[in-house]
């Protein structure tokens, strides 16, 4: 029917695509979800929904953007509970398979959307948790876990705040296990010939449904550039997908130098709309993150891309400092002046040892930070006009000062 009457081609991928979403059943006194069927039922109905799927995309490949469609509007509601979005996503993952890659990439940025909302919404739920003194639902910087917090009997009374407490469990555990499903795939591409024992993988490894032109790995890695651009950049308050880019660019050393210099040419783009200045914060934000936390990036690789970070803020500063006709007031001008100083701040302090035990690197940086950022501290027109200079110069001189108590004890 989806073949040969046109018309029911939309209304066919849709009923079949819905079909992704596992069955389950939720007590709505106390929020326990179970699941309907059992695992060796529903991954037929799995099957049987991805056969269907691509018999008609082999048949019928002008009906890919309307695969595309129907996975907007079959995506679960964000009141359903999360493990019915963790099944869809991971049957998302299994469609890459064999859906054309006219669609793939418009899929991972289906996916990455619906994921860095929830993530999100978590950091909202976190915040508004701390402010109330309620427990916290994911405790990241407290000595108190969530295996910490005691369950209830059946038969005591489930109160609202234990049936927020398990929401957030679900939430977390959701958001832990899409994002070790990409990693899954990420490596069954990539590295197929290595098997990590720690992850169960033989959902991908037993689906046997592939497509007429399979994706390569090279294919996959610029999907993910072009993801992390147009999704990954412009969303506030992500905590834990970021990861998967981390994970991905340790690879290869080329994975790290494609992913570092495009984050640098969106630092450093002309912003031509508000959100483009957002996207650059956002940027140098994650090249923060890569220099100084991932453990791939060699010290020497680090030091170079500080060196670009120093010939950048001492251009701004020369341009836009005391004198300059063209300065004018707003972070919405400067922020990501800022953003990347922070990133200039950060990169040193995570690698501080790494610096002082090449003590030719380090008065290199010493002289760097002396000469820019004290500078554009102490720098009246610039500083005072955007409110950020007091933060900027008194780092900048701490800076300084363990620079100069270094060069004291050598």
């Amino acid at each position: 029917m989806a073949i040969r009457h046109l018309c029911f081609t939309e209304e066919v991928f849709l009923s079949v695509i819905e079909r992704f979403v596992p069955l389950v059943s939720i007590d709505h006194e106390t929020e326990v979800v179970t699941n309907v069927l059992e695992d060796a039922e529903q991954n037929s109905h799995y099957e049987m929904a991805h056969h269907v799927v691509a018999s008609v995309i082999r048949c019928f490949p002008l009906s890919a953007k309307t695969v595309l469609k129907c996975v907007k509007r079959a995506m679960p509601h964000f009141t359903r509970p999360a493990v019915t979005v963790a099944g869809y996503m991971r049957n998302l993952i299994l469609m890459q398979k064999y859906i054309p890659a006219s669609i793939s990439k418009d899929i991972w940025e289906t996916v990455f959307h619906r994921l860095t909302k929830d993530d999100a919404h978590n950091y909202d739920c976190e915040k508004k948790e701390e402010e109330n003194k309620s427990p916290r639902l994911f405790a990241l910087n407290d000595d108190r876990l969530i295996e910490d917090v005691v369950e209830t009997k059946e038969t005591d009374q489930v109160t609202p705040e234990q049936i927020e407490q398990r929401k957030g469990e679900q939430t977390l555990s959701y958001l832990d296990s899409v994002c070790t499903d990409i990693i899954t795939y990420i490596r069954n591409v990539e590295i197929p010939e290595e098997k990590d024992e720690s992850v169960d993988d033989t959902w991908l490894r037993n689906f046997k449904i592939t497509g007429d032109k399979p994706l390569e790995s090279d294919q996959l890695f610029g999907m993910f550039l072009e993801v992390l651009e147009s999704t990954m950049l412009n969303a506030p308050n992500v905590q834990y997908v970021s990861f998967i880019w981390l994970y991905y660019c340790s690879l290869t050393k080329d994975f790290e130098s494609r992913i570092l210099e495009l984050l640098w040419q969106v630092t450093i783009r002309m912003p031509r709309a508000p959100a483009d200045s957002k996207k650059s914060q956002s940027a140098v934000a994650y090249l923060a993150a890569f220099l100084a936390r991932a453990k791939y990036v060699q010290k020497d690789e680090a030091f170079i891309w500080l060196e670009e970070i120093f010939v950048f803020l001492r251009h701004y500063v020369d341009q836009f400092g005391s004198g300059s006709s063209q300065i004018l007031p707003g972070l919405q001008r400067h922020g990501t002046f800022y953003a990347v100083s922070q990133c200039f701040f950060l990169v040193f302090a995570f690698r501080y040892k790494d610096f002082v035990k090449n003590q030719g690197k380090f008065h290199v940086l010493f002289f760097l930070t002396h000469c820019v950022f004290r500078n554009a501290g102490k720098d009246t027109q610039l500083g005072n006009r955007t409110g950020c200079s007091l933060a900027i110069g008194t780092t900048a001189i701490c800076v300084e000062t363990s620079g100069q108590m270094l060069f004291s004890y050598y």
